[in-house]
């Protein structure tokens, strides 16, 4: 999946996040953990954002793993709710899959990024 998709792909998640916090009932304990669900599943395409921009590898991987943060933290948060029983676990199921999905494409590009350390070098160091 290229950029442009996983920008999509992103801005998707956010919308299904905004959905899942206005079905969400009214008491105080949903609207909190409604806060830190809708903070955290729209930062994913922000932060995605940024790091498309950036102007070096080591920028964009610095700033991917910000999007995997994000991306993590959003799955914590639909988890607490679904065991709360504010949201059904079936109706948050692909959503939770689609994040799933989304931390794996991001963890290879983090990896793609990072530079290759040289065996010789690590030998040298296990040497001394």
């Amino acid at each position: 999946m290229d950029a442009a998709e996983l920008q999509k792909t992103t801005v998707a998640i956010g919308l299904r996040v905004i959905r899942v916090c206005e079905s969400m009932p009214e008491d105080w304990h949903a609207r909190a953990l409604g806060r830190e669900l809708l903070r955290c599943g729209t930062a994913i395409g922000a932060q995605f954002r940024t790091a498309a921009r950036a102007k070096t590898p080591a920028t964009m991987s610095a700033r991917l793993e910000h999007v995997e943060e994000a991306a993590d933290d959003t799955l914590y948060w639909l988890d607490l709710i679904s065991l709360a029983g504010i949201v059904p676990q079936s109706r948050l199921r692909s959503l939770v899959a689609e994040l799933e999905k989304l931390e794996q494409q991001i963890e290879a590009m983090i990896s793609s990024l990072r530079p290759r350390r040289a065996r010789t070098r690590v030998k040298a160091v296990a040497a001394a």
